[in-house]
């Protein structure tokens, strides 16, 4: 008969059969193998399972003698009552008659205990002590009462997490509030060490003001420190399993593989999948089955279930129930920042948004001259550019489709990786000053073509054709989708064909992000806004190249900060609403002015009226929250834009970036390392990621990042720093001094930023001078200066009074100090 259960249940695959055997033989009974809260037998499923609740239910085995009796003392607790029961553990309520407050008592089941649980039971004490959260409930204390060890606990008013859930699953807003808390308080765990390795609803409870509360520590294992973990770690004190809880648990524990922080993050996707549909995300007769489905299969959809889930959420717990460790999130911090929503303005048609999501991809050059390219990138960007401004449809940003450029586009591969199920491509063949241009409209998941046009027209033409292009391909979705969209709003006035021309090339050349490209980007959008001065695009091309110039150190601020505020205040009179003008303005107001309050506010608008833009959010996050000190909310808007743009560079380093201010290496250094190896040409996600393992102490593989990034993006200054800091770290001070030497002898012919020489000061130790050059950048009122107050690489500074007086002069609120670097 186990035989035939066993055929059945393995579903005919001869390794998971042996592996169920050994596992049986080692157990030597099916028993063992099955979670007290999930009791599978043949025709049930566990969707109509009952849990049952040890910790919170009376039990009904009168068949034993209790250790503590009602009406008797443990010390300064009086027993009131016994409010809970499981396989090897007992929980009482008990007045502690010093501070007239209600605690909960644990205490080992007389039928189990034993030297060896004695010892899990302080275990789980000691663990579950040492962290300190709302979200955890609190250890008072341990005593001896006889023979028996009494656990003193938080006492919680509330009901298990089992009980509130509902068939159909909760709201998305309340279901998102309990998974929230549900993290935040595993954050902590893991942060501290701790992998709890039962997480399910049984073990959440939550409390009369909504406070959730994560209960039974009884199978967690530590990652780091000197606590004991070995692998023969008895059984949970209350539920009896002996790995976790089938259905809850990560597959590499289902096999008793070692384990760490992603198996928690798998449990915790099998709760929120639970919290949001009301069902478990894997389903069978028994647990054999499960244990291969978890194993082998992909959890279904939410959206399949429930559609009114966000993509985003769905997103979110796919990924922390992928089968493989790797492809989890990393963190349970890296999740929450991922469950911060993406505003999606509401449309009359519920359709998917995947099916309202275009990508368009620069044109394929087919003329004989490559200097045409310049017309395809630039059609492309302003057709994006006007598609976005739709509501109701979203595009995919310049930053992500122009990674596919120059490709022959693979439909199928595009769509995953950009999650757009639309694609505008096409050619471009110019002869003289005629151009013609097929485009096409294909769906992605089945690369069938949707429509396909031939255009023909003039070089001097070119703002029409892009113009007509847009209300086309507008034309086109309407009728692909089954569905209306506002009209497009076309522009009030034609820019001169000179002008609209001049722009496109400084465009191209601006994107080449380049010294030399930046140089003759600025003469190009120059040159349009001299041939059409109510152009607003080729003042806004001039702002952000000047604002470039500055970045770069290839011009001081006293020159590129008065250039780029004239060119933005003539573009916001052209066009007051637009969003690429006002976050520009809203950069300035903080880098330049320290004006906080001013580019808070201009930050607001640009947010008003580019919600759907990641340039906005990427900004917000970058430029505002993160001199301001508020790093989480930097690192939820770098990731809402990442959201938005998924596959670019910059955004990706910027994140790492922001990982590594808030002193979260080890994930500052996975981000940069992914990018990396998507990038390898993107030079600073060589700085970012050198930055990153200077502070791990690796410091030959940190020196190697910045010999790379000097490499691709040449000597300059920035370059020179960065690897003058590197060495004065590393200890090869005459290497370091070199570097400032370098500077030094260029500053007679070019700018140099003394911010570049402040750092490497700084890794000398030599704070006095460090201090005298960040008085200098203040005094020549240096962009970067405002990072500064967030950046690890000065935390020896911070003490001084002089160091706070100066980031107090920037209007900003001096970081919090950190340990200074060995």
């Amino acid at each position: 008969m186990r035989r035939a259960f066993l055929d059945g249940a393995c579903l005919g695959d001869p390794e998971l059969r042996a592996e169920v055997e050994k596992q049986l033989a080692q157990s030597g009974q099916v028993e063992a193998a099955i979670p007290s809260d999930l009791p599978f037998r043949e025709g049930v499923t566990p969707s109509e399972t009952p849990e049952s609740h040890a910790e919170f239910h009376s039990s009904s085995d009168d068949a034993f003698t209790a250790p503590l009796l009602v009406g008797s003392s443990v010390g300064p607790y009086v027993i009131e009552e016994q409010i809970g029961a499981g396989g090897m553990g007992l929980v009482f309520r008990a007045r502690d008659m010093r501070l007239d407050r209600h605690v909960a008592i644990k205490v080992i089941h007389p039928k189990s205990t034993s030297p060896q649980l004695q010892a899990a039971f302080l275990r789980e004490a000691r663990l579950a002590s040492s962290l300190n959260h709302p979200g955890i409930v609190t250890i008072y204390d341990v005593v001896s009462h006889g023979n028996t060890t009494c656990i003193i606990m938080e006492f919680v008013h509330g009901v298990p997490l089992s009980h509130l859930l509902h068939e159909d699953g909760l709201p998305v807003d309340r279901a998102l509030s309990i998974a929230k808390g549900i993290g935040e308080a595993l954050a902590v765990a893991h942060a501290a060490g701790i992998v709890h390795r039962d997480l399910k609803p049984g073990n959440i409870l939550m409390r009369e003001d909504g406070q959730i509360k994560i209960l039974d520590f009884g199978l967690a294992k530590t990652t780091h420190g000197s606590s004991p973990d070995a692998d023969t770690q008895p059984a949970s004190i209350f539920s009896g399993e002996a790995l976790g809880t089938i259905g809850y648990m990560a597959p590499e524990q289902a096999r008793a593989e070692e384990v760490d922080a992603r198996a928690d993050i798998f449990s915790f996707g099998v709760i929120f999948f639970r919290l949001l549909t009301g069902r478990l995300p894997f389903d069978a007769p028994t647990s054999v089955a499960l244990l291969h489905k978890i194993q082998t299969l992909d959890p279904p959809r939410l959206r399949t279930i429930k559609p009114q889930i966000p993509v985003y959420l769905e997103n979110v717990v796919l990924r922390a129930l992928a089968r493989y460790p790797r492809d989890r999130f990393q963190s349970m911090r890296e999740l929450l920042a991922a469950t911060s929503p993406i505003s999606v303005p509401t449309v009359t048609t519920p359709v998917p948004q995947s099916e309202r999501t275009i990508a368009v991809l620069p044109l394929l050059n087919f003329s004989p001259d490559p200097e045409n390219e310049y017309i395809g990138d630039g059609l492309a960007e302003e057709l994006i550019n006007g598609l976005t401004q739709i509501e109701g449809l979203r595009v995919v940003p310049r930053a992500s489709s122009f990674q596919f450029k120059g490709t022959s586009p693979n439909m199928r591969e595009i769509g995953d990786r950009l999650g757009a199920s639309l694609l505008v491509h096409g050619s471009l063949q110019r002869s003289g000053q005629r151009l013609r241009l097929t485009m096409q409209l294909s769906q992605t998941a089945e690369g069938y073509l949707v429509w396909s046009q031939r255009f023909d027209a003039q070089v001097c033409d070119l703002f029409a054709l892009q113009d007509e292009l847009t209300s086309i391909v507008l034309e086109k979705l309407r009728l692909q989708l089954g569905t209306r969209f506002p009209e497009l709003r076309h522009a009030t006035r034609v820019p001169s064909s000179e002008a609209y021309d001049l722009y496109l090339q400084g465009r191209y050349a601006f994107n080449r992000e380049t010294p030399a490209g930046f140089r003759e980007a600025l003469d190009l959008f120059r040159r349009s806004a001299a041939a059409d001065a109510n152009f607003a695009p080729a003042w806004i091309g001039i702002a952000e190249t000047q604002m470039r110039f500055d970045w770069y150190g290839l011009a001081p601020a006293s020159e590129s900060m008065p250039a780029a505020k004239s060119a933005l205040a003539k573009a916001l009179e052209l066009r007051p609403n637009s969003a690429q003008a006002l976050y520009d303005l809203a950069i300035t107001q903080a880098g330049w002015d320290w004006n906080w309050t001013a580019a808070g506010d201009t930050f607001a608008q640009a947010l008003e009226v580019g919600r759907e833009l990641a340039a906005v959010h990427f900004h917000y996050g970058l430029d505002f929250l993160t001199p301001l000190g508020r790093l989480e909310e930097a690192l939820v808007e770098l990731r809402h834009a990442e959201q938005l743009d998924p596959l670019s560079s910059i955004i990706r380093t910027a994140i790492g970036g922001c990982l590594y201010r808030m002193r979260r290496y080890d994930e500052a250094a996975a981000t940069l390392r992914t990018l990396l190896k998507a990038e390898p040409e993107f030079a600073h996600g060589y700085w970012s990621l050198g930055r990153v393992l200077l502070e791990q102490g690796a410091w030959d593989e940190a020196l190697k990042c910045f010999e790379q990034a000097a490499i691709l993006m040449g000597k300059t200054s920035a370059a020179l720093s960065e690897l003058g800091y590197c060495h004065a770290r590393m200890g090869q001070r005459d290497l370091a001094h070199c570097m400032i030497q370098e500077m030094q002898r260029r500053s007679v012919n070019e700018w140099i930023s003394p911010l570049n020489e402040a750092l490497v000061y700084t890794g000398l130790g030599e704070d006095n001078v460090a201090m005298q050059r960040l008085e200098e950048a203040y005094q020549k009122r240096i962009r970067q200066l405002v990072w500064v107050n967030v950046d690890p690489r000065y935390d020896r500074l911070r003490p001084s009074a002089a160091f706070e007086h100066l980031i107090r002069r920037i209007g900003l609120l001096p970081a919090q100090s950190h340990p200074q670097p060995g």
